[in-house]
């Protein structure tokens, strides 16, 4: 039986010789609504950091003066003396930069291929952008998630991280996605 797939030479010496049960090319390194929860809040962050922005240039526009408090004194800018006007804006428009490039960052990691996944009898081996991954079946809960509609499948991995929520601790499992 042949097969026409193409693995890296470095993922094929790897394997050798054991027999590949299966092999994947996601579309993605992660299923798409984990991409979809950050870029929505970002696009928010990005709308308020923005009229934060607006509210504060817009008496300029306008032509008038910006009287902005800072430790109970006001200070006045207007055309002609737009220093505390620009210092005003440096917050807004540093939270206004940042959102833009974990936005932009989000959207190019969404827009990645996912690498290679090859399982065999004994593991799972994932190949991306020149690092390899080997997980042994042992260590997956058999925890398996699958969205058919969207092709994402996701395996529970049996190592993860203790967090806090709501006042007690909480085993969050590692995830692989497929």
């Amino acid at each position: 039986m042949s097969h026409n797939y193409y693995l890296p030479s470095d993922l094929s010496s790897l394997i050798s010789d054991e027999k590949i049960d299966f092999f994947v090319y996601p579309n993605r390194q992660k299923p798409t609504y984990e991409y979809l929860k950050v870029i929505t809040f970002f696009i928010i962050w990005l709308i308020i950091c923005g009229m934060i922005t607006f509210v504060i240039l817009s008496p300029l526009i306008n032509g008038e003066s910006v009287t902005i408090y800072f430790n109970d004194r006001a200070y006045t800018g207007d055309s002609n003396n737009l220093i505390p006007v620009i210092v005003s804006l440096i917050i807004p428009i540093t939270f206004f930069i940042g959102g833009a490039g974990v936005l932009i960052y989000n959207i190019n990691q969404m827009m990645q291929k996912g690498g290679i996944f090859v399982g065999t009898i004994t593991r799972l081996i994932h190949s991306h952008k020149g690092k390899i991954k080997v997980y042994s079946w042992r260590e997956f809960l058999g925890v398996l998630e699958i969205d058919a509609e969207e092709g994402d499948v996701s395996l529970k991995l049996r190592t993860g991280t203790v967090q806090k929520q709501n006042g007690s601790k909480v085993f969050l499992h590692d995830i692989v996605h497929i």
